[in-house]
């Protein structure tokens, strides 16, 4: 899918598990949210909430500071767009292979997200 600002989104890291916010910014082939993310999350998916589309893959957190205080007044997370990823893949799709041939692809998002748990040990 392709990201729009205003649109409502959830990633999903390996550290942080599932954690939710709205595209702030889309810039070419880059995507801002604001949802906090840290070191190990990198590589996971962004997906759009309304309609389950995965938009982004997670690159790097970005802090925001006051230029006076040096006090953070924003944390956000910077995504490269799937659609950008899949271009310079030359539009390359995964299949996953069965023991009877191609087998559909992985649904990314449950269907009942909102009760979704991270299967991250603590």
């Amino acid at each position: 899918g392709t990201a729009r600002v205003g649109d409502p989104v959830c990633q999903l890291g390996s550290v942080n598990g599932r954690r939710c916010g709205t595209v702030t910014k889309v810039v070419n082939d880059w995507v801002v949210a604001d949802i906090v993310t840290t070191q190990g999350d990198s590589g996971g998916p962004l997906i759009r909430t309304t309609d389950n589309a995965a938009i982004g893959i997670i690159t790097d957190a970005v802090t925001l500071t006051d230029r006076d205080s040096g006090k953070v007044t924003q944390q956000l997370t910077q995504y490269y767009s799937l659609n950008a990823a899949l271009r310079a893949a030359g539009g390359a799709v995964a299949a996953l292979l069965s023991t009877r041939g191609l087998a559909p692809w992985p649904r990314l998002v449950p269907a009942s997200w909102p009760g979704w748990r991270s299967s991250r040990r603590r």
